[in-house]
């Protein structure tokens, strides 16, 4: 859903925009690191996203990044061009599934082994 505050990288018929996508890292991402977003600068294109007059996209947009962000927390805190692609289309969800799924193996695997001893 599009609120007043979005950053129009759907369009209103939910076709993806590439230009408005690579707008928001040659706006808000600074060299030598074009492909990524630190939290301040997501911050920046929230503050940029702002309607005035729509106290509620502001607040949605908000939710949104700061959703996106803890789900992925990114170890160097940045969030990458490719990661914010795979949220958009869609592929981001199986790929952090993968990787629950590996740490739990990889902890199942622990323990079994201190089990041994």
């Amino acid at each position: 859903s599009k609120h007043g505050s979005d950053s129009d990288v759907y369009n209103r018929k939910g076709v993806f925009d590439e230009r408005a996508f690579e707008e928001i890292f040659s706006t808000y991402a600074d060299p030598p690191n074009y492909d990524t977003l630190t939290p301040a600068q997501i911050f920046k294109l929230i503050k940029g996203n702002a309607d005035p007059y729509d106290f509620f996209g502001w607040q949605a947009n908000f939710l949104e990044w700061a959703s996106f962000y803890v789900l992925l927390w990114p170890e160097d805190g940045r969030v990458t061009k490719d990661q914010l692609r795979a949220l958009y289309d869609g592929s981001l969800f199986p790929q952090i599934a993968k990787k629950v799924e590996a740490r739990r193996l990889k902890a199942k695997e622990v323990l079994d082994e201190v089990k041994l001893k």
